[in-house]
């Protein structure tokens, strides 16, 4: 008994260990819109083959893939010497796929292309659409916007087509309308290729579109329509954002600032630059005193030398006292921050919660985010721990050892010395794990032998109480 207990013990032990003593380092992390995990896995490369992490830093998927792409819906594609496949979180694979590329699944719907053309797919490797459009958009609320002859149209999920290719752009359905340009013009049509409003010049936006008017002295204004063509916010405003997170940016005066979709003042009119409301809180933006922007800024190569914070629900700034030459939108309730040439990140109550030392960063996704200071990047969760760092495929030498660099050092020395001390810790434990399987083997073949002793003296014992009273006595006598 106590050798079976043993046993488990050392077994134990030993996959612990091993548990313990795997790491990984990575050459390259897949980025979409600047995002590190996708429903849940990030993908890797080492060696130049693709595999996938999970939100726990474990190697959820081996690296085998010449590709691999973002997961969606539980799902993605990936790529070996047999072409596309998709397969799900565990790596099986479910259905391989003939084509150049491949995009991630949306309401149950990937598209592909094959040379030049798009098609369609579902989970269950049926081809809908055979690829035969020259663009297409991803499925989205039962419609999908497709090309043909520079035209644009609607199929719907069995692959028929449902509004006929007409309109010069189209764009993804809502529930209920969807944004189109016609000759030109903008138009929201219904579900049924019916006009609901002319004069839109923005997709919708959390049910909302923007509209633009001329006043007499030739300025365009600005307002909002919703999906039923009503108009909600009056074309008054010298320029207006997207509708998100329940406000929208709008310029009164050559200032920007906010109102609800009621059309409501939400904050002051204050600022320079003012983006969409993401994640609860808005980035907003001044000019040094005494500096204005010039006119059409955006497309004229001229770089501001804006002085960022962020706004709350309530419009109120969260940190009065500091401002960044650069930042980013929230994601996971951390920003991205600009101070003196490198990024950290901080908290929606414009703590820094990750100093400002890394040369580029990318938004936090699944409580994650890319980090990157002279070539060594780093995976860090939202208290700044590394937990994955690796060196950039360009900068590993050809001969396969380590890049050295001890720029980073410092800020991952706390890792290197909890990764030493785990180092210990297994090569003990292997050691008392031994022993414990060796005790046990020696005491068990111990056991064995004491047992097959002891059996053997059972049997003489009987053969003796059994044996006729003249076989005794004549084998006393001979023994005399």
């Amino acid at each position: 008994m106590f050798q079976k207990i043993f046993c488990a013990i050392g077994a134990f032990f030993i996959l612990t260990v091993s548990a313990l003593a795997v790491t990984e380092s990575f050459d390259n992390v897949f980025l979409q819109e600047d995002l590190v995990f996708y429903d849940g896995m990030a993908a890797v490369e080492i060696s130049g083959l693709w595999g996938y992490i999970d939100s726990s830093d474990n190697l959820a998927i081996h690296c085998q893939y010449s590709q691999a792409g973002p997961f969606s819906e539980g799902l993605a594609f990936v790529k070996d010497s047999l072409g596309w496949r998709c397969i799900d979180k565990t790596g099986q694979i479910l259905f391989t796929l003939s084509c150049d590329e491949v995009y991630p699944f949306s309401d149950g719907i990937a598209r592909f292309k094959r040379g030049e053309y798009y098609g369609f797919v579902d989970k269950n490797g049926q081809i809908i659409n055979e690829a035969k459009w020259t663009d297409a958009r991803d499925a989205k609320n039962g419609f999908i916007a497709v090309c043909q002859e520079s035209l644009y149209g609607y199929i719907d999920y069995t692959g028929e087509i449902f509004i006929a290719t007409q309109y010069d752009e189209a764009y993804d359905f809502t529930e209920n309308a969807a944004y189109v340009v016609s000759n030109g013009v903008g138009q929201l049509i219904s579900a049924e290729g019916e006009v609901i409003y002319t004069g839109v010049c923005s997709d919708i936006y959390e049910g909302l579109a923007k509209i633009s008017t001329t006043d007499d002295s030739g300025t365009t204004l600005y307002g909002f329509v919703n999906e039923s063509g009503v108009v909600v916010i009056q074309p008054v405003w010298e320029d207006a954002g997207i509708p998100s997170g329940g406000k929208i940016a709008v310029k009164k005066d050559g200032k920007w600032g906010y109102i609800d979709f009621q059309g409501n003042t939400a904050s002051e009119f204050i600022w320079d630059f003012a983006a969409p409301y993401k994640g609860g809180y808005a980035r907003v933006a001044k000019l040094p005193d005494g500096q204005s922007l010039p006119t059409s800024y955006v497309y004229s190569g001229y770089v501001p030398d804006f002085n960022y914070t962020y706004l709350n629900a309530s419009g109120a700034v969260i940190n009065e006292t500091v401002s960044y030459k650069d930042a980013r939108d929230f994601s996971d309730g951390r920003a991205a921050v600009y101070v003196d040439g490198l990024w950290g990140f901080i908290d929606t109550l414009g703590t820094q919660v990750i100093p400002c030392r890394y040369e580029s960063v990318s938004d936090f996704s699944s409580n994650h985010a890319l980090v990157v200071l002279e070539g060594i990047s780093a995976i860090t969760d939202d208290t700044g721990k590394l937990m994955v760092y690796y060196a950039a495929g360009e900068e590993r030498p050809s001969d396969g050892t380590e890049v050295e660099n001890t720029v980073l050092q410092p800020f991952i020395k706390e890792e290197t010395d909890a990764a030493k001390k785990r180092g210990v810790v297994s090569y003990i434990a292997m050691g008392i794990s031994a022993f414990i399987i060796f005790y046990s083997i020696v005491c068990a073949t111990i056991r064995l032998c004491v047992q097959s002793a002891r059996k053997h003296r059972r049997t003489v014992r009987k053969k003796v109480a059994t044996a006729p009273a003249a076989v005794i006595s004549s084998q006393r006598k001979r023994r005399r």
